[in-house]
């Protein structure tokens, strides 16, 4: 009894100087300004930063492609139920983008405006419009701009944001404006109605036909109707002129519509305006 007594405090004393040897062995050596590689936080790996949303999971979204001017767009039907009851659809606007040297299997010049398609996505970016990389990209069906509702396109236009009507090529791109029709014994013109864009400084743009645009006529439509115009360039003559490749009724209307200082301008360059 006596023997253990004697060897217990010698065991709690090697056990102490041991566990000291091997915290010590762990610490780097700070005072010789010298460590070794597996001791320091090694900062230069900074690849984690390339892809904030590198872990979560690709899924896919179905919309209609829209090529504006400067970005390309998916619009995103959702339906829903409203509270008295009747389903509604709303037409979500985002920007669409690959990354850096990517390029899907069906890339964005080989799409027009109204395709329908189908992107694969990790997130989208709460602003609006939204903005979502894209990690694929598929045609599932062609289409035309009919196939996107004029509420988005006037929401967009708001934004500066035109539909690019038609294919895209090397020649100034054909884009979609709204305005208020009017009619005059000498020819019609449009208001503008865009705040943003290539008409926002033109209070009153001279339309007819472009000669090679086939099909394209403005006998339908009244004083006061509000339509869409499909424009390449805007001559600079006074009034203005516009050649079109494009006119579509977005509502109908009455002369009440048109700006009074507009028509008297028109009034003032001979112009007699006629419902």
């Amino acid at each position: 009894m006596k023997l253990k007594m004697k060897l217990l405090p010698a065991v709690l004393l090697t056990a102490v100087l041991l566990a000291g040897c091997s915290k010590a062995d762990d610490i780097p050596d700070t005072a010789s300004g010298t460590s070794n590689a597996a001791d320091t936080l090694d900062i230069s790996d900074t690849s984690y930063e390339d892809d904030t949303d590198s872990e979560e999971e690709i899924w896919s979204m179905e919309g209609y492609y829209l090529r504006t001017e400067f970005v390309d767009m998916i619009i995103r039907e959702q339906s829903f139920t409203a509270q008295d009851g009747s389903a509604e659809t709303i037409y979500e606007p985002i920007e669409i983008y690959f990354g850096e040297g990517e390029e899907g299997d069906v890339p964005f010049d080989s799409l027009k405006t109204g395709d329908k398609i189908e992107a694969d996505v990790k997130l989208i970016a709460e602003t609006y419009p939204g903005q979502a990389r894209i990690y694929g990209l598929r045609l599932i069906e062609s289409g035309d701009v009919s196939n996107i509702n004029d509420e988005g396109l006037l929401r967009l236009e708001e934004l500066g944001r035109h539909a690019v009507i038609g294919e895209k090529t090397e020649q100034p791109p054909i884009t979609r404006h709204s305005g208020y029709f009017v009619r005059t014994e000498k020819g019609s013109f449009l208001i503008p109605s865009e705040e943003y864009g290539m008409l926002s400084e033109i209070d009153i743009l001279n339309i007819s036909p472009a000669s090679e645009a086939s099909g394209v006529s403005l006998d339908a439509f009244n004083t006061g109707d509000r339509i869409w115009i499909d424009i390449m360039t805007v001559q600079e003559l006074y009034p203005p002129v516009a050649p079109l490749y494009g006119a579509v009724l977005i509502e109908n209307g009455d002369i009440s519509n048109i700006d009074n200082a507009a028509a008297s301008k028109l009034e003032e360059l001979g112009y007699s305006v006629s419902e």
